[in-house]
């Protein structure tokens, strides 16, 4: 580099400076926009997620109003959401032009989440060039901002905290530049811009109202002429839209669960969360990093004191540290009366600004040393980094898992179940993941399936007559369970009503990081029969002196890519002391399924909840099982092999006699005759 370069003062140095800031700006946000799309789909959506589409999915009116209905198949209850419409306009033209995948939900918080790095740019630029902060913040803010765990977290969520955050740095920047500008008309446009941009922020969440009492004095300090009229219709203005936010929450407030999950938190518990939420994100263990919490904390604290005592009242110094701690005080302020705290996410309005100010912070730093600033930042670099593998990496920080609850689903479900699904306020998400919509579909053409939200709305009298009528027109109750909303049904009444009247045949349990997501099987009308039905196949087969196999039917699938309905009646020929497990497959199929894997079952009787240790001699067991899922209609016969051996030494039972098929040369095996049937339903499930 020349001298003449290399002066600070010459005109060449200031438009080197002013391009690569650009070329720096356009890099982070570029790499930030990368870092928000990547594996944007891979986390299933959650419960405030799916009353996100379900707001956007919904008409105008009840979009505007807040309306969300609760349906758990046979009554609609009418709830008032929480939060006001601007996001969910925003989300609906979305869904509207490009459809419901999660990339596509999750989109808009991509794009406020990038568009906070040149917001914050500009604020931090507009207070550096009057000295309020050091002439480092702008490139630092922005390091901060594409690194931040938070913004990653909510960037990557169809929520509207994200969006909250951006509009407040906007409304503040264009609220300042209409104070410092001069010519009448520019300064009613910025006027207007400030107004249109407050109202869009005040729409999306409640909270913006915290931040109106800092505008206002700004509002009032901007006047130049008759500024005590200008005070006196600013309070006026600002009382009245804070009346209408309060009115707004109070009516929300009251309606049933509405606030149950708010808390009241003391500042000694407050001020740590905030301060992890807004540094290292939500992503690490706030126990093993508080010290790091603690440098961005002292690294704020320099930042917003060095701006009031720098600059003061003249070139409004004080509005930085006064844009983070106002909401935070008028927060506490308001859950003494109501609580009003949930998590950081609902102050997301400050986090901008703190971001400013720990830039400041670490600007201040770089003027006296710049050595010890560039370790500073590569130290909240590296922290912020390590939240973001952890963010990525660790299951801990994912979601539920419904998608695999929905592909097992799919693949098990038969004619002649019925799924219930706990609680119904969180059916938006079940018919996301789950193949709820299409069990609708096959009902209305006929088929022998069914859903029910469960607990219904009507008490539980209403749900004990639901349930006793399953045992007449369902054979099987698949009971879907999600404590992600745990005030429908926090005793488990419809669980325990299925154990008590019902068997369970099935548990599996799905990943859940912080409640719990689970699926139980029960078999509707008991496991011991007198009489096999009309069409079963009936077989003189015995295992050894232990088990007879007396008859089997095979049924339809549901629809492609289901499990092949099988039901085995055995018999036990003796009481019996050890644990048996059989193996069924499929032989000589057609030259079509050559190719496709159709995996064999291989199980104790009911997956172990029927134990043939359980039986009663000559009790004739009916287990309805299952065997290999095909990919399309077949109508050919096949031949199903059987074998039985003991789990405890794995030896297998030789077939001792059998009028019905035929035993294999190894003695052991029974090859039995096996329709392949066509599914039910030819159309593959959809979400």
């Amino acid at each position: 580099m020349n001298s003449e370069l290399a002066s600070p003062f010459s005109p060449r140095f200031v438009s080197w400076r002013h391009t690569s800031g650009r070329w720096l700006l356009i890099l982070l946000i570029l790499l930030a926009f990368a870092r928000l799309t990547w594996q944007l789909e891979t986390k299933n959506l959650w419960w405030d997620e799916s009353l996100s589409l379900q707001r956007a999915e919904s008409d105008w009116i009840d979009l505007l109003a807040g309306r969300i209905a609760i349906d758990d198949g046979i009554y609609q209850r009418p709830t008032v959401d929480q939060h006001p419409f601007g996001y969910f306009v925003l989300l609906r033209l979305f869904v509207y032009l490009a459809g419901q995948s999660e990339f596509v939900l999750r989109f808009p918080s991509v794009m406020v989440s990038t568009l906070l790095l040149p917001g914050l740019w500009v604020l931090a630029r507009f207070f550096a060039r009057r000295g309020v902060l050091p002439g480092q913040t702008a490139p630092l803010a922005l390091f901060l901002a594409a690194g931040s765990p938070f913004y990653l977290w909510y960037g990557q969520e169809a929520r509207m905290y994200t969006l909250v955050a951006l509009l407040a740095v906007i409304s503040s920047y264009l609220l300042l530049r209409w104070a410092k500008e001069s010519k009448p008309h520019t300064r009613c446009l910025r006027l207007i811009a400030y107004c249109g941009v407050t109202l869009a922020f005040v729409l999306s969440h409640y909270f913006a109202a915290f931040l109106l009492p800092v505008h206002a004095l700004v509002l009032v300090g901007g006047v130049r002429s008759r500024r005590k009229l200008a005070f006196l219709l600013v309070g006026t203005g600002l009382l009245v839209v804070v009346g209408m936010i309060g009115t707004a929450a109070w009516f929300m407030l009251r309606r049933p669960y509405s606030g149950i999950n708010f808390v009241s938190l003391p500042f000694s518990i407050l001020l740590p969360d905030l301060l992890n939420a807004y540094s290292l994100g939500l992503s690490v263990n706030i126990e093993q990093v508080w010290w790091l919490d603690l440098v961005f904390g002292v690294l704020a604290l320099l930042g917003g004191l060095w701006a009031i005592r720098r600059n003061g009242w003249q070139e409004r110094g004080w509005l930085i540290p006064a844009l983070v701690v106002t909401p935070i005080l008028l927060l506490v302020l308001v859950s003494q009366i109501q609580p009003a705290y949930m998590n950081a996410r609902h102050l997301s309005v400050i986090s901008g600004f703190f971001l400013l100010t720990v830039a400041g912070g670490i600007g201040l730093v770089w003027q006296r040393n710049w050595v010890a600033g560039g370790l500073l930042c590569l130290l909240l670099m590296v922290g912020m980094g390590f939240s973001t593998r952890n963010y990525f990496t660790l299951p801990e920080y994912s979601k539920d898992d419904f998608a695999g609850l929905g592909d097992v689903l799919r693949q098990k479900m038969m004619p002649g179940d019925v799924l219930l699904l706990n609680p119904p306020h969180m059916l938006r998400l079940f018919r996301y993941y789950l193949p709820v919509d299409t069990i609708s579909s096959i009902q209305s053409e006929g088929g022998s399936v069914h859903w029910w939200g469960v607990p219904t709305a009507n008490g539980w009298a209403e749900n004990e007559r639901m349930l006793t009528e399953l045992t007449s027109n369902y054979r099987r109750a698949w009971l879907v369970t999600s404590q992600m909303f745990p005030f429908a049904d926090p005793e488990q009444q419809i669980e325990g009503w299925l154990e008590s009247r019902a068997m369970r045949i099935r548990e599996q349990s799905f990943y859940s990081p912080n409640s719990i997501l689970k699926m139980d099987l029960f078999l509707l009308g008991g496991a011991v029969t007198h009489a096999m039905p009309s069409d079963t196949l009936l077989v003189q087969a015995d295992f050894g002196d232990a088990i007879g196999l007396r008859g089997y039917r095979v049924g339809r699938p549901l629809w492609p890519g289901a499990v092949i309905p099988v039901t085995y009646y055995w018999r036990g020929l003796r009481p019996l002391d050890q644990h048996y497990k059989y193996i069924a497959r499929l032989e000589s199929l057609p030259a079509a399924l050559a190719a496709v894997p159709i995996h064999p079952t291989e199980r104790e009787f009911y997956d172990g909840f029927l134990p043939s240790i359980w039986w009663t001699p000559d009790s004739l067991i009916v287990e309805e099982s299952e065997i290999g899922a095909l990919p399309a209609s077949f109508d050919e016969e096949v031949m199903l092999s059987l074998q039985l051996y003991s789990v405890t030494t794995l030896e297998k039972l030789p077939v001792v006699a059998s009028e019905t098929g035929a035993i294999r040369t190894d003695g052991d095996s029974l090859k039995l005759p096996f329709p392949l049937l066509s599914p039910e339903f030819s159309a593959p499930p959809k979400n």
